[in-house]
């Protein structure tokens, strides 16, 4: 499954999901992986991410959140390489999407920002609900 944010020309894409759960039991962080892709005003990377599955779940929420006019802001951390991406929403529903994507070994990087709006992340949100995570909690 395919999550996609996009904007005119833009796009923040997240793909090719996997979560280790043996390694969430065990402790270690390393066990939720997707990639992601991104382009922006004429520029774009591919990355592969790296977090815990909880800090997913929390982003999702966040996004939620996002969408539902509670929160202005949602951000993921990369725990590989360190990449970011970063929702910052105004009052009237329009949404910066930053970030800074480091390719394999941090050899290369990419930062973006691009506008949408609320409508925009809708089919985002739905696709990433629709990813059924599992809970361990």
């Amino acid at each position: 499954m395919i999550c996609e944010l996009r904007s005119g020309d833009n796009f923040l894409k997240f793909s090719y999901f996997r979560h280790f759960a043996a390694d969430e039991a065990n402790g270690n962080p390393y066990n939720f992986f997707f990639t992601v892709r991104v382009s922006s005003n004429g520029f774009s990377g591919l990355t592969e991410w790296e977090c815990d599955r909880k800090e997913f779940v929390k982003f999702v929420q966040s996004i939620q959140d996002l969408y539902d006019f509670r929160t202005s802001s949602a951000e993921l951390n990369d725990i590989g390489y360190g990449s970011r991406i970063r929702f910052d929403l105004d009052r009237t529903g329009h949404i910066t999407v930053t970030g800074t994507l480091y390719g394999h070994a941090a050899s290369q990087t990419v930062t973006f920002r691009f506008t949408a709006d609320q409508t925009d992340l809708h089919p985002f949100l739905t696709n990433l609900h629709k990813q059924k995570i599992p809970s361990s909690d």
